[in-house]
C-alpha cells in the first residue's frame, strides 16, 4: 500500500511533540538550576559543592538533547512544508502551460487536470503559517490565468473540435464522426472534453467558500480626511462614491444610513 503525505494531524502531532519536548527541556534546566544552587549553598567547600552539583550537569546535557531534538524536528517540517509549496506551484505551472495555448485537445485537458488534482494534494501538505501565506499568493495568480482559459470559451470549444462549427449539434456531431487513425477505420470517435477534468480547471480559476478576505475594510474616517492634501482627487472620488450609488447609468444619492 502507497504511504500517505503527512496530513494537518501530522502536522498538529509534530507541533505537540516539539512543544513538549522544548516544554521538558526548560523543566530540566529548571531543575538544574535549583540543583546546583542547592549544592553551592548547602555544601561547605568548592570541591563538594562542585561534587554535589554533578547532576545539574547532566540535567543541562538530557535538557541540551531535548533541544536539539526539538529543533529537529522543526527544520524537518518545515523542509516539507517548503518541498510541498515548490511541487503545488510546479504543477500548476505545468497545467498551465499545457492550456495556455488554447488546446482543446481531450487528452491535453485530462494530463492538466490530473496534474492540478495533485498539486492540490501537495498543497494540503503546505502547513507552516508563511508558506501557506505565500501558497495563498500563488492562488492569486493561478485563478485569473485558468479563469481565461475556460471563461471565454464558446459553448462548441468543449466538444473538443475545431471552431467551424456555429451550433452545440454540429460540434457535438463532430466530436464523435468516424476517422481514421494508422490506417484502420475508426466508427466512433470521442473528442469532446472529459467534464471531470473541465471541473478542476474550474476549480482553479474559482475562490473557494473558506475564502478569507485579506484586504479589509475602507478608509477610516481618519484616513479619509487624511486624504485631502495628500491624494485630493482620490478623496474627491472616496467622497462622492460615499454620497452618491450608480446604478443603470443613473446616480442615487445615499442615504445617511448607507455611507
Amino acid at each position: 500500500m502507497a504511504s500517505k503525505r503527512p496530513s494537518y494531524q501530522t502536522f498538529a502531532l509534530i507541533v505537540n511533540t516539539r512543544s513538549i519536548l522544548v516544554a521538558f527541556g526548560w523543566l530540566l534546566v529548571t531543575a538544574s538550576a535549583a540543583v546546583l544552587g542547592s549544592a553551592l549553598f548547602f555544601e561547605s567547600n568548592v570541591n563538594s559543592a562542585l561534587t554535589s552539583a554533578l547532576p545539574a550537569g547532566v540535567l543541562l546535557a538530557l535538557a541540551g538533547h531535548l533541544f536539539t531534538q526539538a529543533k529537529t524536528l522543526g527544520d524537518a517540517e518545515e523542509k516539507r512544508s517548503a518541498f510541498n509549496l515548490q511541487g503545488f506551484t510546479k504543477a500548476f505551472d505545468h497545467a498551465l502551460s499545457l492550456l495556455s495555448d488554447g488546446s482543446n485537445n481531450r487528452a491535453v485537458w485530462i494530463e492538466a487536470a490530473r496534474t492540478l488534482a495533485h498539486g492540490e494534494e501537495l498543497a494540503k501538505s503546505v502547513v507552516l503559517a508563511e508558506h501557506k501565506r505565500v501558497l495563498e499568493v500563488e492562488r492569486l495568480k493561478y485563478r485569473g490565468r485558468f479563469y481565461r482559459i475556460i471563461g471565454d470559451k464558446p459553448a462548441t470549444f468543449f466538444y473538443g473540435v475545431p471552431p467551424l462549427y456555429p451550433t452545440l449539434d454540429e460540434a457535438a456531431r463532430a466530436s464523435t464522426a468516424p476517422t481514421e487513425q494508422d490506417g484502420r477505420a475508426i466508427v466512433s470517435s470521442n473528442h469532446s472534453l472529459d467534464e471531470a477534468s473541465i471541473r478542476m480547471i474550474w476549480q482553479a480559476a474559482g475562490w473557494p467558500k473558506t475564502y478569507e478576505e485579506p484586504m479589509g475594510t475602507g478608509f477610516t474616517e481618519e484616513e479619509t480626511n487624511s486624504l485631502v492634501l495628500l491624494f485630493p482627487k482620490l478623496h474627491a472620488y472616496v467622497e462622492h462614491t460615499r454620497t452618491w450609488a450608480s446604478a443603470a447609468g443613473k446616480l442615487f444619492k445615499r442615504e445617511k444610513n448607507e455611507r
